[in-house]
C-alpha cells in the first residue's frame, strides 16, 4: 500500500536537493558579485591615490612656478616703479629661472603679463614676452571677471582654464594681500597648454612615484598606469606616454581655482592580480553551471531509476503471473492425466499410453520453463557456466526434434529439418538444447494453428548457423531489438494474451553469447526467422 509513496521518496528527496544546490548556486553568486565589487573599488582606490599624489604634485609645480608673481607685492612699499615696471620684473626673473642650468624649478613662461588694480578697474596694463607695453586680448576682461572672484585673503595663487573662450590659454595669477587687508593688485602670466603640460604635468609624472609600494622599486609610473590632463572643455594638455585599456581606474575634477581641470587615471591591467592578493575574484559562472548540471543530471538520473524501477516492477509481476500460468496449464494437465489413470477410465492400452504421453509432455514443457528461468537467474548474477564440447548435430537434431514433437502436436504444428549433414559444433550440449527448444517453443507458439516450422542448418563464414523459421505475424523492424530484453512481449504476442514468460529469446542471447556466438533476427517480408551461429568444432 506505501510503495508507490515509498517510491516517490527519491525523487523528492533528488528535488529538495536540487532546489538546496539552487539556493546554494544563487548565494554564491551573490558573495562572488560582492567580493568582485570589493575587488573592483580596490583596483579604483589605487587609481586614487595616484591621482591624488598626482594632483598634489602638480599644484606644488604650479604654486613654484606663480612664485614670480609674488614679487611685486612681496615689495616694502607695494609698488616697485609702477606696474609695468613690476611686470618687466616679473619677467626678468622668469628668464632668470628659465635660464637656470639645474632647471629645478618649474617656470610659467608666457607671451603676455598683465597686472589689474581693483581700485581702478580700467587700468589693467599687459606687456609682451620682451617686456614692451601691449594691448590686452579681447578676452582677457572676462578672464579678469573670473579672477576676481577667486583671489582673496586666503588664496595666493589661482590657475585659470577659462571655460567658455576657446581661444585663451592657460591663466596663472597671483595676489597676496598687505597687512591683513583684501589684495588690491592682481599679477597674472598668460600660459600656453604645451608650457604647462612640460613644466608642470609631464615633470610631476615624471618626478613623483606613483606606483604603491607593494610592487617592485623598478615598475616605472607610464607602465603601472596612465593620466590624462584636460581642459574643463575636454581638450587634452597631457598624456603619459604608455596607452593601458582598462575597466580599472578613476577620475577627478579639480575646483575652479585649481583650473577646473580633469585628471584621469587608468591601469594597467597587466597589475591587477599584483595588486590584490590572490586576484581579482572571478565570476564562478563554469562552477555554478556545472553545479546547477550536476543537480539536474542526478534528478534525471533519479527520475529514470524511479521510473525504470516501477518498470521492472511491472515487469516482474507480469512475469510472476505469466509463469504462474505457464505452470499452472502443465499441471492441470499432468493432474488430469494422472486421475484418468488412477481411476481407471482408460479402458484401452491407446488410452494409457495417450495419458502418459500427455504427462511426459507436460513435464518436459515444465522442466523447460523452469530451465529458462534459472539459466536466466544465473544469468543476472553473472555465474552461467557452460561447458564446451564437440557436439556432432545429426543424432543432437534428431533426438531434439523427437523430444520437442509431442510438445506442439496440440497446435498441429507440423515440423521440418533442412541443411546440410554431418556437423559439428563447438558448444554446450545442455544449453543448445536450451537454445532449440526456446527458438521452436517460439516459433510453434507464435505461428498459426496448422503452420509448419523449419529448422535449417548449414555451414557459413562465422561457423554453423541455426535458422528457425516459422510463418507466423513476424516481427516489427523497430522491435528487433526489443526481442532480446527479458520480461519483453511485443506486437500481437501481447495483444493475443499468448502465454509466454517472455524469457526466453533473453536467455538464448545469454547462452549463445556464452558459448561464443552470436544470434539474430534476419529480415524476411513474411514470417519470421531467427539466427542463431556457433562455433565449429576443432
Amino acid at each position: 500500500m506505501n510503495s508507490p509513496l515509498l517510491r516517490r521518496v527519491p525523487v523528492v528527496v533528488a528535488a529538495l536537493s536540487f532546489l538546496a544546490m539552487g539556493v546554494f548556486a544563487v548565494e554564491l553568486w551573490r558573495a562572488s558579485v560582492a567580493h568582485r565589487r570589493a575587488g573592483l573599488e580596490t583596483l579604483n582606490d589605487f587609481a586614487s591615490v595616484a591621482l591624488d599624489r598626482y594632483t598634489s604634485s602638480t599644484e606644488s609645480l604650479i604654486r613654484m612656478a606663480g612664485i614670480p608673481l609674488l614679487y611685486p607685492v612681496d615689495s616694502p612699499d607695494g609698488i616697485a616703479g609702477g606696474r609695468a615696471m613690476d611686470l618687466r620684473d616679473i619677467l626678468q626673473i622668469t628668464r632668470a629661472r628659465r635660464m637656470d642650468p639645474c632647471r629645478c624649478l618649474a617656470v610659467a613662461s608666457g607671451e603676455l603679463y598683465f597686472a589689474s588694480d581693483r581700485d581702478h578697474p580700467v587700468r589693467t596694463i599687459v606687456v609682451d614676452s620682451s617686456g614692451g607695453v601691449t594691448a590686452a586680448p579681447p578676452w582677457l576682461p572676462s578672464v579678469m571677471a573670473m579672477l576676481d572672484t577667486l583671489t582673496g585673503r586666503n588664496r595666493r595663487i589661482v590657475l585659470l582654464a577659462p571655460a567658455g573662450i576657446p581661444e585663451a590659454p592657460f591663466v596663472l595669477a597671483a595676489a597676496r594681500p598687505a597687512r591683513g587687508r583684501e589684495p588690491r593688485t592682481l599679477y597674472g602670466v598668460i600660459v600656453s597648454h604645451a608650457v604647462m603640460a612640460e613644466q608642470v604635468f609631464a615633470r610631476a609624472f615624471e618626478t613623483t612615484r606613483l606606483v604603491p609600494r607593494l610592487l617592485p622599486m623598478e615598475v616605472a609610473n607610464d607602465e603601472y598606469l596612465m593620466l590624462a590632463v584636460a581642459t574643463p572643455t575636454g581638450a587634452a594638455i597631457f598624456r603619459s606616454p604608455t596607452v593601458h585599456r582598462s575597466p580599472h581606474g578613476d577620475s577627478l575634477v579639480l575646483d575652479s581655482g585649481r583650473g577646473a581641470l580633469r585628471y584621469s587615471a587608468i591601469l594597467n591591467p597587466a597589475f591587477v592580480d599584483r595588486l590584490i592578493v590572490g586576484g581579482l575574484p572571478r565570476l564562478p559562472t563554469v562552477q555554478i553551471a556545472m553545479l546547477l548540471a550536476l543537480g539536474l543530471g542526478a534528478l534525471a538520473g533519479m527520475g529514470w531509476i524511479t521510473w525504470r524501477s516501477v518498470e521492472l516492477v511491472r515487469l516482474r509481476s507480469d512475469f510472476t503471473s505469466s509463469v504462474t500460468h505457464e505452470l499452472r496449464t502443465p499441471l492441470t494437465l499432468i493432474r488430469l492425466a494422472a486421475e484418468t489413470l488412477l481411476l481407471g477410465r482408460s479402458r484401452t492400452p491407446e488410452e494409457q499410453s495417450a495419458s502418459l504421453e500427455a504427462i511426459i509432455a507436460e513435464a518436459r514443457r515444465m522442466e523447460q520453463l523452469v530451465d529458462n528461468v534459472l539459466h536466466f537467474s544465473r544469468a543476472e548474477r553473472r555465474i552461467l557456466q557452460v561447458h564446451l564440447a564437440d557436439v556432432p548435430l545429426d543424432p543432437f537434431l534428431k533426438d531434439a526434434v523427437q523430444s520437442f514433437a509431442p510438445l506442439v502436436a496440440e497446435r498441429g504444428v507440423s515440423m521440418r529439418r533442412r541443411g546440410r549433414s554431418g556437423l559439428t559444433v563447438r558448444a554446450d550440449p545442455a544449453a543448445l538444447r536450451v537454445v532449440l527448444f526456446n527458438l521452436l517453443d517460439n516459433a510453434a507458439r507464435y505461428g498459426p494453428v496448422g503452420g509448419a516450422v523449419e529448422l535449417d542448418v548449414d555451414r557459413s563464414s562465422r561457423g554453423v548457423a541455426f535458422v528457425v523459421s516459422d510463418d507466423g505475424p513476424g516481427i516489427p523492424l523497430e522491435d528487433r531489438e526489443r526481442v532480446w530484453m527479458p520480461y519483453e512481449r511485443l506486437g500481437p504476442t501481447a495483444a493475443q494474451n499468448a502465454p509466454g514468460s517472455g524469457l526466453g529469446l533473453a536467455v538464448v542471447r545469454e547462452l549463445v553469447s556464452a558459448m561464443g556466438g552470436s544470434c539474430r533476427i534476419v529480415p524476411v517480408s513474411t514470417g519470421c526467422r531467427v539466427e542463431v551461429v556457433l562455433p565449429v568444432a576443432g
